[in-house]
């Protein structure tokens, strides 16, 4: 198969074309491979930001209660071990707070000395040997470190979820001696939960929230997460992290594509999340792809020009040199090509129209000889031809 043939023009025109718009295509990709990576990553870490803040007020939140269940730990009323005056202050300790739903105080084998609760609460730590595996775990834990901790105490999928403080009692004369231990229960869904979230002012289309392991929702802020959803489908490569580590995955959202960032806060057993739509998230990321865009098909149609009016201005002496030589080819000695700039193509404009003179006059000496001959042959005189005229030719 023949290709058609491409003239030097066309051929020229394209180099300058392509010259001029390669570099800024090629620009333009880099650049805007640069700004949206940049800017989506800006959003991710704004985004794990707001999640890391609200990580720091929970974990804010709980070691308050803790050290609150420390101090009452260190009365002389608790230490005392006595199940009368226990039972007496228990009451009045659950008035004050508005947290805590339970108190029980139990000995380092687990039997219990006093026990309390708020009207219609069942608690659901009661003693070691009756509590699940995570309760009697942390238990042990708390005896043996001597410190104080929280551990859920809810199994998955449960409606009532609640959390379990143990803070270990010292004694009175021998501090590092433990001489029992103070256990308060208190519900994940409580009022002072709830404040916890409202403290963060996420935007119309945002929210926040409380996940357990599974995506069954316990807690929410903000309205940008529909009333009517009662969880996430939390992918199954999530479930297996163990550890206080942020990931950033998109979910599905009826109708909606979300951004959601994720960590497992242990002492609570469960997700906090940070959510916003992905469309919201990205808007400042995807308005600069959009202006970039423009911009680099407007620098295109400008380059597009400049290449054509590049290649006009440099074809433009060129294509006067071959219509000066198609004169001269087709007898036309009289015409001159034009000497506009004096460099290489100037020297052979020059060298055309030397050409076309020096052909002029041979043209005019072969005419003259030509009827000179032919007049001679005729039996004609030979012409008088001045002498200056004879020199001129």
């Amino acid at each position: 198969m023949a290709f058609p043939t491409v003239s030097f023009r066309t051929r020229t025109a394209v180099a300058f074309v392509a010259g001029a718009l390669i570099p800024i295509l090629l620009l333009g990709v880099v650049v805007l491979h640069i700004v949206d990576n940049s800017l989506n990553e800006a959003v991710l870490e704004q985004h794990r930001a707001v999640l890391n803040a609200f990580r720091g007020g929970m974990n804010l939140f709980l070691s308050q209660r803790l050290a609150r269940l420390l101090q009452i730990a260190t009365t002389p009323e608790i230490q005392c071990l006595d199940p009368a005056r226990t039972s007496i202050l228990f009451p009045d300790l659950l008035t004050q707070s508005r947290f805590f739903t339970s108190m029980s105080l139990l000995t380092p084998e687990g039997t219990i000395l006093s026990k309390t609760s708020r009207a219609g609460y069942l608690p659901r730590f009661i003693d070691p040997a009756t509590a699940s595996a995570t309760s009697a775990q942390a238990f042990k834990v708390a005896l043996r470190s001597g410190n104080g901790l929280i551990a859920p105490v809810f199994d998955e999928g449960e409606e009532d979820r609640s959390l379990l403080f143990l803070q270990p009692v010292p004694d009175f004369i021998e501090p590092h001696r433990i001489i029992g231990v103070l256990a308060a229960e208190a519900p994940l869904e409580g009022s002072e939960i709830n404040e916890i979230l409202s403290a963060f002012s996420a935007p119309a289309d945002a929210y926040v929230c409380i996940l357990d392991k599974t995506g069954r929702l316990i807690a929410r802020q903000g309205d940008g997460l529909d009333r009517a959803c009662t969880g996430f489908s939390i992918p199954s490569t999530l479930r297996e992290i163990h550890d206080d580590r942020t990931t950033t995955v998109e979910i599905d959202n009826r109708e909606r594509r979300d951004l959601l960032s994720l960590t497992l806060m242990s002492d609570l057993g469960c997700w906090l999340t940070v959510g916003r739509p992905v469309k919201t998230a990205f808007a400042l990321a995807s308005s600069l792809r959009e202006n970039l865009i423009l911009s680099g098909l407007l620098g295109t149609v400008f380059a597009l020009g400049l290449g054509v009016l590049l290649a006009r201005a440099l074809l433009r002496p060129v294509m006067n040199l071959t219509q000066g030589l198609e004169k001269v080819r087709e007898g036309v000695y009289s015409h001159r090509v034009d000497c506009m700039d004096e460099d290489e193509l100037g020297e052979a404009a020059h060298g055309i129209n030397a050409l076309a003179e020096r052909l002029q006059k041979h043209t005019v000496i072969g005419s003259f000889w030509e009827s000179l001959r032919a007049d001679t042959s005729s039996g004609k005189r030979e012409p008088d031809i001045p002498e200056p005229a004879v020199r001129n030719v």
